[in-house]
């Protein structure tokens, strides 16, 4: 049995979470999933199981046949029993430990072609899951409006390494928690995770395939799953 630490929890509908993780000592990054369902509760992040930070058990991984060969996210797929806390990393130690596994840019994690900086086709995408590192001073926080919902939508500006810019969704939970919290305070959310620090890690993610309720072929939308600075 191995150990992993919480790198990012995202807000799913129908009050499921995904969950990224580092596992310690296959030093790569796991999608720990529950056997009886595609995703965990929120509950499980309410009761404090799935925090960032969090080191947890991992059980020997179980591989299931994929029904999609060209799903991005089976290269992190890691089915087992539902861990338990056993101790945490501080916002530095994690940091720390991510440094040396993050790429030099946001097209280089996936290994494919985004498309107009905010999406892959679907089939070309080699993982779901990885990371950058940015001076603050490169990245922002945004409020936008979301064509799909009728509130508005936390976004991220991001100037990455080789000077592309990307404007990506926010799906960390604890990052969308604070600004519904704040009451969608913009100043608020730069100053205190932007402003404050040196360096970000910015966690980056994909969806899964989406086609526009068929208005165009499958594919995979970039999206921000979380910031870890110092």
């Amino acid at each position: 049995m191995g150990k992993a630490v919480i790198t990012e929890v995202t807000r799913m509908h129908h009050a499921y979470i995904c969950v990224g993780a580092f596992h310690l000592e296959l030093k790569k990054i796991i999608r720990p999933l529950p056997f009886e369902d595609q995703n965990w509760n929120i509950k499980d992040y309410k009761n404090n199981i799935f925090r960032v930070g969090n080191l947890i058990n991992c059980a020997e991984n179980v591989r299931e046949k994929l029904l999609e060969s060209d799903n991005p996210h089976s290269h992190e797929d890691w089915k087992q029993v539902k861990p338990s806390k056993i101790g945490s990393f501080t916002e530095r130690k994690l940091f720390d430990l991510l440094k040396n596994y993050c790429d030099s840019t946001i097209e280089m994690i996936f290994g494919a072609k985004i498309i107009n900086n905010q999406y892959l086709n679907t089939g070309t995408g080699k993982k779901s899951l990885g990371s950058i590192i940015i001076d603050s001073k490169n990245f922002k926080f945004d409020l936008q409006d979301n064509p799909y919902k009728d509130h508005k939508q936390l976004r991220g500006q991001i100037i990455d390494h080789d000077k592309k810019i990307y404007d990506l969704p926010v799906t960390s939970l604890d990052l969308l928690n604070q600004c519904e919290d704040k009451r969608n305070d913009i100043e608020y959310m730069n100053k205190k995770f932007i402003n404050s620090k040196d360096e970000l890690i910015v966690r980056i993610g994909l969806t899964h395939s989406f086609t526009g309720k068929g208005k165009f072929s499958p594919r995979n939308y970039i999206q921000i799953n979380g910031l870890i600075g110092i």
